[in-house]
Formats: structure tokens, sequence, C-alpha cells
């Protein structure tokens, strides 16, 4: 896999392997935190130790019930230390994402990615010892060629990805998003 120096994709895959199982058989990641709201939780959320951390929602995370009439491109926000930033008015968004590598030797035959979102106030960062993605509200694994739904509370939120393919986001209506500002 061709990954830049100091990338994410390794630990953040690990804790996808260890959150949804060595086959990746579930889409719904455990949450990293005991307590957890099942309903997902709203930007601001913290865990017992005052660290942001992601919950999962309650709803299912893949075959999504809409039909988006837009989506949008939010760029690259696996960089690192490079998010991607939105604002939503509340509902289900579909995640997805393209541009995986598939021409060496070890890049699987289907990507899978690590769609982390956050409260845009408080910036995300990689906490290797814990291997998990910090101040993150929300994570949700997103296959190639398959879209994956988050029910968002209305805010604004910052976007990274476990790896650096593009990731698009379609607001189901009446859902919308605006302040759009991709990773270029």
């Amino acid at each position: 896999m061709k990954t830049p120096r100091g990338s994410v994709v390794a630990p953040l895959l690990a804790v996808c392997l260890t959150a949804c199982g060595q086959d990746g058989s579930t889409t719904t990641p455990r949450s990293t935190h005991s307590g957890a709201d099942q309903a997902g939780t709203s930007p601001g959320a913290t865990d017992a130790s005052g660290s942001k951390a992601a919950a999962p929602s309650s709803q299912p995370q893949t075959s999504p019930s809409c039909d988006p009439a837009t989506t949008i491109s939010l760029g690259r926000p696996g960089v690192p230390g490079r998010t991607a930033t939105f604002t939503t008015t509340g509902g289900r968004v579909v995640f997805s994402a393209t541009g995986f590598l598939h021409d060496g030797p070890l890049d699987p035959p289907h990507g899978v990615t690590i769609v982390s979102l956050g409260d845009a106030a408080h910036p995300p960062s990689y906490d290797a010892r814990r291997a998990r993605v910090t101040n993150a509200v929300h994570q949700v694994m997103v296959k190639e060629g398959e879209g994956s739904a988050v029910t968002l509370a209305a805010g604004s939120y910052w976007v990274w990805s476990s790896n650096t393919v593009t990731i698009n986001a379609a607001p189901c209506a009446p859902t919308t998003l605006t302040d759009v500002r991709p990773v270029r």
C-alpha cells in the first residue's frame, strides 16, 4: 500500500479490524468508550476521560434509504493534518470513497477507509497510543463502491479519512450541506 510518511492508515486499519471483525463483516464500528449513546452523539460529546470519542449510530451504515440529489466532493481528507469541513442542517448524509490504489502487490481488490467526523471547533489528531482519532463524534467504515450513511445533528463538522482517497458526501433530503471546504 502506498501511503505518505506519517500516515494514519495502518493504525486505523488495525482499529477497524479490531472493531469490525477480521473479515469486516460489520459496518458499524464499536464505540471506543463505555456509556455510548446508541443513537449517536452530537458535536462536543466527550468520554469519561474528557477526550472526544466516536459513538456508533444505531442506524444501519449501508444501504442508505434515500436517493441523494447531489454529491459533494470533500477532496482527499486523509492527507495528514488536513481535514475537509462542512455545515449541515442535520439529518442523513451518505459517504462514499473513490481513488483507492490497486496496482501494488499488497493493495486489496476493494478499498476500505474509515471516515471520522467531529465538531469543527475541535480539530482531530491521531492518538497512536490508543490507535484512534481524537475528537471524533462519528466514525463510519466506507467500502469502495458502496455508500455508508450517518445521521448527523445540525452543526459544523470536520472530516478525516484513514486513507488518502477522495471522500464524497451526499445529503439525503431535506438535509443540506453548506460552507463546504474540501481538501485540495
